[in-house]
């Protein structure tokens, strides 16, 4: 009963108090859905299809390779905006809550219930929600963009215009691949960010925590390693490239275990760490 005030608490406080925070992520949705749609017409005209809306995931969590320096090449270094926008977005909506309310109000619960352990797993399943109502709104936004530009919302895909537009490796990942890509793991990299800004928030602060995550942020935008948690958000990277740019391309299989084992050592580390601060130091 009493983890249920808590849940009730941190839905409150933490989601619908900040509800105008995922007016972006809808804004950031329909500019992702513009920009995949403008970069594909051509070829969706082309072969007469229209994308579905988990292809529209595809166009947002495509990423790019990792960056190779080749004075012998021209390649250029890009900047993968959009997909950066995505889980800056995302630390922007858990914030500094938890340590806010470790400060503030939350405090009083834990001594009044003296129960750390549910103060502390109450705001990692108020994580979770928090990456599931974010995730559930960029879904929506491609519902409604497929629904307003073709009246089709079925979860299908275009074979076709996925080779032309991503390679064969696209297409050949089915319907189930593409959901997989593009909504459950880059979900659970998005957990795995928020318990991480959320431990680095209570031991370090927002700040230096927020300066970390942009780091690791921009290294995994540009560097390919299997422990950088943010390159399992970009299906390119699942993707071997051409024998010019070779690199290791990730195992989804890993990755899921690895997030998975990730989000448990976080949230154990959460608990150890409220367990043993002084939450009274500052009164």
């Amino acid at each position: 009963m009493k983890f249920l005030k808590f849940i009730q608490y941190d839905v409150n406080e933490g989601i619908v108090r900040f509800w105008k925070r995922y007016l972006l992520v809808l804004l950031l949705g329909v500019t992702a859905d513009v920009t995949t749609y403008r970069q594909a017409n051509v070829i969706l005209l082309r072969y007469g299809e229209i994308f579905s809306p988990i292809e529209y995931g595809i166009g947002r969590f495509r990423g790019l390779y990792p960056y190779v320096w080749d004075p012998d090449m021209m390649n250029r270094f890009e900047i993968p905006f959009q997909w950066l926008m995505i889980y800056f977005l995302l630390a922007y909506c858990i914030g500094s809550y938890v340590r806010d309310d470790m400060e503030g109000f939350g405090m009083q619960f834990m001594v009044k219930s003296g129960k750390r352990a549910l103060w502390w797993w109450s705001k990692c399943l108020w994580a979770v929600l928090v990456n599931g109502l974010y995730f559930v709104l960029l879904f929506a936004v491609d519902v409604s963009f497929a629904w307003i530009y073709s009246g089709d919302i079925s979860i299908t895909i275009h074979d076709m215009s996925l080779v032309v537009l991503y390679g064969n490796q696209a297409a050949e990942m089915g319907v189930g691949g593409i959901i997989l890509y593009t909504i459950a793991v880059p979900l659970l990299v998005g957990v795995v960010q928020s318990l991480l800004q959320m431990v680095g928030n209570i031991a370090i602060g927002s700040v230096p925590t927020m300066v970390l995550l942009s780091a690791l942020l921009v290294l995994s935008g540009y560097y390919g390693h299997r422990m950088l948690i943010h390159g399992y958000a970009m299906v390119c990277r699942y993707i071997p490239r051409s024998a010019e740019f070779e690199y290791d391309a990730l195992d989804v299989r890993f990755g899921l275990v690895y997030l998975a084992v990730l989000v448990v050592l976080l949230a154990a580390a959460g608990y150890i760490i409220v367990r043993k601060k002084d939450i009274l130091e500052k009164k």
